[in-house]
């Protein structure tokens, strides 16, 4: 069934495994700590990186300052007050984030972190450069 050059493939994978094991045993604490950093420190740093992304990349500013970056566009609804329009106008902002941490929740598994961060980040940059110049070319003179 399998190729016996899979299997003695297989088997040296396996050996060497068994063999580092044995080596990693014989090591301190502050050695085999050492050695467990080494290993995984790239896959450490690409968490921690892409969890510095997800808690920069303004979600949370966009969520927090949303009714003044409103206010501050000059967007308003008929009948209502600045304030009353940017707070009612935030409302969609919210429920389009809980429809996408809620898409989100389910292809996760499917199509993976890496994935989704990846097809995401670069509309996430476009849109605050978006907010940005919008923000810019409503700047009055003298407040700038």
């Amino acid at each position: 069934m399998y190729q016996e050059e899979h299997l003695e493939k297989a088997f040296r994978h396996l050996e060497k495994e068994v063999n580092e094991l044995k080596i990693e045993t014989k090591l301190s604490e502050t050695e085999r700590l050492k050695s467990l950093f080494t290993t995984y420190a790239r896959c450490l740093g690409i968490g921690c990186a892409m969890q510095l992304w997800q808690q920069l990349d303004g979600i949370n500013t966009a969520m927090y300052y949303g009714p003044d970056i409103l206010i501050a566009a000059g967007v308003k609804v008929n009948g209502l007050d600045k304030e009353e329009s940017a707070l009612l106008l935030n409302i969609p902002l919210a429920l389009v984030n809980a429809i996408g941490t809620l898409i989100s929740c389910f292809v996760i598994d499917s199509f993976g972190r890496r994935y989704i961060i990846l097809r995401t980040m670069p509309g996430a940059a476009i849109g605050w450069l978006v907010v940005s110049v919008g923000m810019l070319l409503t700047l009055s003179p003298d407040t700038a």
